[in-house]
């Protein structure tokens, strides 16, 4: 399972749910499954605090795409 943030606040949420629909969409294409799970949406509120809350959504991705996401992600962890 994967955490997909939202670029940013300004981000418009419709954008937002078009790219995770495309990461799915992706995911299926290199014969994995993928689904979206839920959707966290901060209100106005929230995304205010001292600590900065982004919108993100739950997806399930399996392998092969799996894979090469993890990889993606230690690579891009050992770089910072």
């Amino acid at each position: 399972m994967f955490r997909v943030y939202r670029k940013s606040n300004s981000q418009s949420g419709g954008v937002f749910v078009a790219e995770v629909e495309r990461i799915t969409a992706w995911a299926r294409r290199e014969y994995a499954e993928s689904n979206i799970h839920t959707y966290r949406w901060y209100t106005d509120k929230e995304h205010r605090k001292p600590y900065y809350k982004r919108d993100y959504a739950l997806v399930t991705i399996t392998d092969p795409v799996a894979q090469q996401l993890e990889k993606l992600i230690a690579l891009v962890s050992k770089e910072h």
